[in-house]
């Protein structure tokens, strides 16, 4: 008789796992049908920039990209039997970032002293900026098949901006204080003065976004997606930088399709 029960209990177990494991299939297939997941690591190539050129930025004399990787995960929903209409979305971590230098004229301004006092005005010399900020992105893009290896998406973006850094320093000029014509204030023989508006960074950031991908392998894609940020990376409020600044970016990577 407990030779009975222990065959008896044996069996059960032995059908319940497989049962176990079929369930597990049958949702791991229910999940990937007609759907499309990937992970994509790569890196950001742009910068935070006035469109157009402001008047008070008279030369560009330095630019870097200042490139800083980033992932994201994404996932396709193809639409029609065919798999060539699709929407994408997902999200990610992007770090964006740049560093220049420039020649300016009249340029507004806001210095730190050495005391930690801030100093407003209107700049004329050097500035070197450094941004570097990261971002929880959301995409949502319409994507199209024009070939089995290759896809082509366009539609928005937006980001939260988790963490921000937006700073430098003036340097080789003057700053007229308060007023383009106020009193003058020099900064020669190698005197530097800072400003940070890091705490003047928007937190919500939306745009528009296109690219494209190619299916290398069976299981690796190329990315190429250009981002370009349609609200002011400042807050409104914000009056010192007197022009809106927008983050355009070509992002580069490269993802791993689950399959």
């Amino acid at each position: 008789m407990k030779r009975y029960i222990l065959s008896l209990i044996t069996g059960l177990s032995v059908w319940t796992l497989s049962a176990q494991e079929h369930r597990r299939e049958t949702f791991i297939k229910s999940l990937l049908h007609d759907w499309e997941y990937e992970v994509i690591t790569g890196f950001q190539i742009g910068g935070m920039a006035p469109i157009p050129l402001p008047r008070e930025i008279r030369e560009i004399e330095y630019y870097s990209p200042t490139l800083l990787p980033g992932i994201e995960g994404r996932m396709t929903k193809w639409l029609d039997r065919n798999k060539r209409w699709g929407m994408t979305t997902g999200i990610g971590i992007a770090n964006k970032g740049m560093s220049t230098r420039a020649q300016v004229k009249s340029y507004s301004m806001e210095i730190i002293g050495n005391d930690n006092s801030r100093l407003k005005g209107s700049w004329t010399g050097k500035v070197q900026t450094k941004v570097r900020n990261t971002y929880l992105t959301f995409p949502l893009s319409a994507v199209y098949k024009l070939r089995p290896t290759f896809h082509i998406q366009s539609g928005f973006y937006f980001s939260y901006l988790l963490k921000g850094k937006f700073h430098g320093k003036v340097y080789e000029g003057y700053l007229r204080k308060d007023t383009p014509t106020g009193d003058k204030i020099s900064f020669d023989n190698g005197a530097t003065a800072l400003y940070d508006f890091s705490d003047k960074l928007r937190r919500f950031q939306w745009g528009i976004q296109v690219g494209a991908d190619w299916q290398a392998f069976k299981q690796i894609k190329i990315h190429g997606n250009l981002t370009w940020g349609l609200n002011d990376i400042f807050h409104s409020h914000f009056q010192t930088i007197s022009f809106p600044m927008y983050p355009v970016f070509l992002h580069i990577g490269i993802g791993y399709v689950l399959k």
